[in-house]
Order: structure tokens, then sequence, then C-alpha cells
């Protein structure tokens, strides 16, 4: 999951998303770790840093004698090649009791296990065989928090979209009945206890989201769990990798660092964990959390789930997560003979876009090499760079990536024509800056059409991927042009046009490069068959509309796609 947007108080500050811009709305998945919306990943400003260096944690003058108590590992216990300090802080009980600390995992049989009557529900309990579609997990959230730009807008339980009659005592979290407010009491009850200790709110999501991991785990988070189908034990908290090397040895060490003295500020630093308990809570939340995705498939929240969790990445995925309220849906987008997670494979990161991009953003942010089938096959993507030929517009590969060193072109495969040293020249300098402007999330629809143009007359083929990229962002940007409440058809004929030029382009891309059944695809294929029923296209509306039916059924299930698929069947009725 990105990081999550900064609170709205006025003590707090706030910030753009720079992960989830570029998606405007149609997430790719419901993202992992570095994908939480954009606070999870900002820097507090110096301001409002704690007083306090992480390293007074381990001052005897700060702390006193009483309050060091010697460890081995931190209680999640950390893989034997990564030594943790010898000290740390006793944790805290509920609104600051003291409590002891629960070294050892639990049995089995002292565990609570958090989708057992979702499992159960699904009939997920027992071996079976599965056809694309079905659901294979479900999965209630360990930890979750709703977004800044949510609250005040949806239960901070069930995260409906409702009328919140019910305020907790800190005027903090709202709630839309006092079943919700009931229900939602374990996971706030602490931090209102903060909230109105120290008459401040949390000064961003994500320090929201990392204290509710803390409080959790203080109050034997480390007895729940998730069963998974096929896999010998419940899985729990310990289970996921935190990262600690990588994190603590990286420039995301420092963004931790400030995380960890805002929470000192906010706990105090009788309540606070140690500076290495942090960073392994971090490292689990960060690699493992997922936005919550609403009926328009937009981000309202994050959360992590123990039994998902366990799903590895695959530029090729063969499962797709969808979401029914703060419950999360996991479904096979292939058939299965059994249940086996060691091949169920989701994506952690935007698929359309070539390996080089994918596999420098899965080293940064989630510290593998991707290996799949498609990050190996050198073939697949060789139209992602390819130009049209300037005698016979053939496609000619021009080598992969940016820079002229990177370049090999070939001949055209036609016609012979070699491409010469001042086309390649003014390609490289078109490419650099389209992905800039692709990268720091500023193309407005002007700054869209200039590089549309640019691409075309550099005889960039429809399926470059930068040309696939900036063609998606210009039919969002038409498309937030008719959601004005005073867009007239009528007087925009031409405008529409134009949107359904670039969304017909945007899915030769998507049919090109998507292996299985996409969501965002079946979102594009409905949006580009609104436009078709406008303008009168019925034939390529049904059958557009057919196929967003199918890739949605498959992908998110009735409930997470019942806005669209409600929407569909109404066009399809009135065709």
């Amino acid at each position: 999951m990105d990081d999550i947007n900064e609170t709205g108080e006025v003590q707090q500050q706030s910030s753009d998303d720079p992960d989830l811009s570029h998606n405007r709305g149609i997430p790719s998945h419901p993202r992992r770790g570095d994908e939480l919306p954009s606070e999870l990943h900002q820097t507090p400003s110096e301001e409002k840093r704690c007083c306090y260096h992480c390293k007074l944690m381990q001052s005897k003058s700060h702390m006193g004698e009483d309050l060091i108590v010697e460890k081995v590992f931190g209680r999640l216990g950390p893989p034997a090649q990564q030594p943790r300090k010898t000290k740390f802080h006793p944790k805290r009980g509920k609104c600051g009791q003291g409590t002891n600390v629960f070294r050892e995992r639990p049995e089995d049989d002292e565990l609570e296990i958090l989708n057992v009557i979702l499992l159960q529900k699904n009939n997920l309990i027992a071996p079976k065989s599965v056809k694309k579609g079905d659901i294979i997990l479900a999965a209630k959230p360990f930890v979750h928090v709703l977004t800044t730009s949510s609250r005040g807008i949806r239960c901070e339980a069930c995260f409906e979209k409702r009328t919140l009659r019910c305020h907790c005592a800190c005027k903090y979290a709202a709630y839309c009945s006092p079943t919700c407010l009931n229900n939602d009491k374990e996971n706030h009850e602490d931090e209102c206890f903060y909230i109105r200790k120290n008459k401040l709110n949390p000064t961003s999501d994500t320090l929201r989201f990392m204290m509710r991991f803390l409080f959790k785990m203080r109050n034997h988070g480390e007895r729940v769990a998730d069963l998974v189908p096929g896999l010998a034990k419940p899985r729990t908290f310990r289970d996921l990798l935190d990262h600690y090397d990588d994190i603590n040895g990286s420039s995301r060490g420092a963004l931790v660092k400030n995380y960890y003295e805002e929470t000192l500020r906010f706990m105090g630093l009788e309540d606070a964990p140690d500076p290495d308990y942090f960073l392994e809570c971090y490292g689990r939340m960060a690699i493992n959390s997922f936005h919550i995705l609403d009926e328009h498939q937009e981000a309202i929240g994050a959360a992590l789930y123990l039994g998902p969790s366990v799903m590895d990445h695959s530029c090729i995925p063969n499962a797709a997560v969808s979401f029914e309220g703060t419950n999360m849906i996991v479904r096979t987008l292939i058939d299965r003979d059994e249940i086996d997670f060691s091949k169920v494979f989701i994506s952690y990161i935007d698929l359309l876009d070539h390996k080089h991009h994918r596999r420098e953003h899965l080293r940064k942010h989630y510290y593998f090499e991707c290996l799949c089938e498609r990050c190996q096959d050198p073939d697949f993507e060789r139209s992602m760079f390819c130009v049209s030929c300037v005698q016979c517009s053939n496609a000619i590969f021009i080598g992969f990536g940016e820079s002229r060193d990177e370049l090999s072109p070939e001949r055209c495969s036609n016609c012979d024509y070699e491409i010469d040293e001042h086309f390649l020249e003014k390609y490289v300098e078109v490419c650099s800056m389209v992905w800039n402007r692709i990268n720091t999330h500023q193309m407005a629809m002007e700054s869209a059409k200039l590089c549309l143009k640019l691409m075309v007359k550099s005889r960039f083929t429809p399926l470059h991927i930068y040309f696939i990229k900036t063609t998606e962002i210009a039919f969002e940007n038409h498309l937030s042009l008719m959601e004005d409440p005073e867009f007239d058809v009528e007087e925009n004929e031409e405008l529409l046009e134009t949107a359904l030029f670039h969304g017909r382009n945007l899915l030769t891309g998507y049919s090109k490069y998507s292996q299985h059944h996409w969501s965002h695809e079946g979102l594009y294929l409905l949006k580009v068959a609104e436009l078709e029923f406008v303008l009168g296209f019925n034939k390529d509306c049904t059958r557009h509309l057919q196929r967003a039916k199918e890739i949605l059924t498959i992908s998110l299930g009735k409930v997470a796609a019942s806005t669209q698929l409600a929407r569909i069947d109404t066009l399809l009725a009135l065709l």
C-alpha cells in the first residue's frame, strides 16, 4: 500500500500522494508496502519533531536504571543474522498500565483466529478445486486505518459512507452507530487515551497506522492469527518479514527515525517502544500493508492482513484482491486443482510498465529481484520500445531503456532501413522529457497533448510504453472534464470523440500486455463503452460492456464491483 494521507487538523501537515496520483483513482491493484498514501513516506517537518533523539532511548541518564531490562531479541523474534540492541523498554498495557512482555510464540490452541468465520462462510476450510473467479481466501484486518480524506465522511469501523451519529470522547473518531463504536473499541481505545492525554491528534495517517500496530502488539497481538488454506500453521504477525537490515541500511532508515521521534512525542518516553522494536514493526507494516478500496476502486484506507500477506508478487498475477467493507477477498484468476498459496501470486506494483522500472521499484521498496516469467522473457516487452520505420512504417525495436548507451536499434526487418544517430538523439530527448513528467506526476491536459504530439512526430508506435502511459493520462484528463455538473454533451461532442480516441488506444495497450483479468482493464473497458454509448457506437459498446462484465466479475466479484456491474446492466438493457 502507499502512504496514507495526512490528517486534516490545524496542527497537522498535509501533502500530496505521489504513489497514488499517477493512478488517478484507478489503482492497478490494492497496493502494498511503500504504496500506502503519501503521508506514510512524508518526513515530519522540523518544527514538529520531538526534542528527543532516538539515541536517548539507550541513555540511562534520561531513563533511569529501573526502566532498563535485558533482552535477547525483540519479542517478534529477529532472524539470527539480525542481532538487535541488548536493551529494550518494558511494554505497557492499556492506558499506560504495566504488562508482561510476551516473548514466545503462543501454541496454536492459544491463538485467536481472525478469519475463521469468513473461511467457513466461503467454504474454504476443506481443500477443493476452484475455477477462475472463485474465492480462495478471505480475511479481516489485523490493523486498519481510515485515510484523512475519508474521515468525517466514512465510519471509522465499517468504512461505509453514512451519517456519523456517534463520536468518541476524543472527538477524533466518528462512527455511524453505537455498534460500530463498540466494535472499534479495541482499535481506538489506546489511541483515544493518548489523544485526550496530550490534547493532540496524530500528525499523519502513517503515524496513526504505526501506533495502532504498537497498541495491538502490546495488547497481545501476537496471539492473533489467520488460517490460510494449505498452510500447516496459522499465520501470525511474527511470520511477516521485517526487512530490518534492508530498511536500516537505506534512506528509509532516516524516515523511520523521524516517525519514531513523532511516536515519542505522542506516546511519551516511558510508554514508547525501543527503536529496534519500532523498526521491526514498521518493516512489517510498510512491506505488507494494502490499500482498502471502495466501490469505485478508490483508496479509502490502509490495512494489514495476516493471511493474505503470504502471497508473493508476480508481474503475471494469477490472483486478485478486492474488498467488502474492511474485509479482504482474494479470487483466483485461473482454474486450480487445489489451493496452494506457494503458487498464488498478486501484483504489488503498476504492471503497465516495462521490466526495468518494475524491477527498480521492487528492489527499492520490497527488497527483491522479480524473476517471474514476464521479467525473464527477453521478447515479451520488445514492442514497448519500438518506433515506426521512416520508409515503410514497420515497427523497429530500438532497445530497452531511455539513455543513448542503453539503445541498440535493429534494422527494419521489412526494408532493412537503419536508424541514424540524429534520430536516436531526438528519441532520447523525447523519452527523457516524457518520463520526467510521468514520474513527477506533472502532466496536465495540455502537457499530455504536447507529449503525444512529440512522440507521434518522433515515430513512437502506439504500443510504446511511454505512448500508452501518456495516453492513459490524456484519457483520464478528458474524463475529469465530463464530471462537471454543467458539462453539456451536445456542445462538447468533439471532446467526447477525442476522449474515445484516447480510450481505444489505451485498450489496445492493455489487450497487448495484460496476461489475465486485470480489474483496471475492466474499469477502462466500461469507461470507453459509456463514451461509445453516448456517441452511438452501439456494436462496439456492447462488445466492450460484455468484456468488462466478465473481467470485473472474475477479478473483483459481484459485491466489490456492484457499482460497475449495475452500470453495465443498465447500458446493456438500453442497447
